[in-house]
C-alpha cells in the first residue's frame, strides 16, 4: 500500500494502522499483567492511567512508582494487578 502510494504519487496514510498497532500491543500488555484475557472493547472503553494527573507533573514531581527501601519496584501479580 505504501509502495503503491510512493509510485502512484498518492496520499497515504498509516495513522489508524498504528492506533491499532499500539493498542493492541497495550492489551497484550495488560493481558499479561491481569492474567486474563483483553478484549477490544474493554481496552477502548478503559480509564486506566498509569500515571494520574500527567498534565501537571514537572521536573521537581516525584515519578509515580517508587522503589522500595531495598530498591525494587512493584511487579504486576497477575490476577491481583487490576489494569483494564
Amino acid at each position: 500500500m505504501l509502495i503503491d502510494a510512493i509510485r502512484s504519487n498518492r496520499k497515504h496514510m498509516e495513522a489508524k494502522r498504528s492506533a491499532m498497532s499500539n493498542l493492541v500491543a497495550l492489551m497484550g500488555r495488560a493481558a499479561v499483567h491481569c492474567g486474563r484475557i483483553v478484549t477490544l472493547e474493554e481496552a477502548l472503553a478503559s480509564k486506566f492511567l498509569f500515571c494520574p494527573n500527567i498534565g501537571a507533573a514537572g521536573e521537581n514531581t516525584p515519578a509515580p512508582c517508587q522503589a522500595d527501601d531495598q530498591g525494587r519496584y512493584p511487579a504486576p501479580i497477575p490476577g491481583e494487578w487490576v489494569e483494564m
